[in-house]
């Protein structure tokens, strides 16, 4: 996970992208789209890139869904790194779909770390209410709750 999120790994995205692949279930919709958390856009330009982006597109290569950028999120740029779950929940920031995209009625969204779910509950409030109705999750890594 370091490897990915601190050095930008494209191997290690890779790697992980094809294990998240494996557990997916087969029954998904043909349409689903897999659509990445987005980051602050603050933390997208120090990084250089959208590590939840990497392991969507590494997963789309391995189930043959498409990707769908979908979402925006805005708020303050804030680290989530150590915080506990109050503070995680609080600092998330707001998810917007993506002005004049059509979101389609089935998505997973594309995770790197869960650990109080908050940043996927936001995420799923925003598709929904852009009309999402079939909706998941897929992450790499969970963490135990905060």
């Amino acid at each position: 996970m370091a490897a990915l999120k601190y050095d930008g790994s494209r191997r290690a995205a890779a790697a992980m992208a094809a294990q998240m692949a494996a557990v997916l279930p087969p029954s998904l919709a043909v349409g689903t789209a897999l659509v990445p958390v987005p980051l602050h856009p603050a933390h997208e330009r120090r990084r250089g890139f959208n590590q939840a982006l990497l392991l969507a597109r590494g997963v789309a290569r391995h189930s043959g869904l498409g990707v769908l950028d979908c979402l925006t999120r805005d708020g303050r740029a804030i680290s989530q790194v150590g915080r506990d779950r109050a503070a995680r929940q609080a600092a998330v920031g707001a998810f917007a779909p993506r002005p004049g995209l059509r979101v389609p009625r089935s998505v997973v969204i594309v995770d790197d770390v869960i650990t109080t779910g908050a940043t996927v509950r936001g995420c799923a409030a925003a598709l929904t209410a852009a009309g999402a109705r079939h909706l998941g999750a897929i992450a790499y890594a969970a963490t135990r709750a905060r």
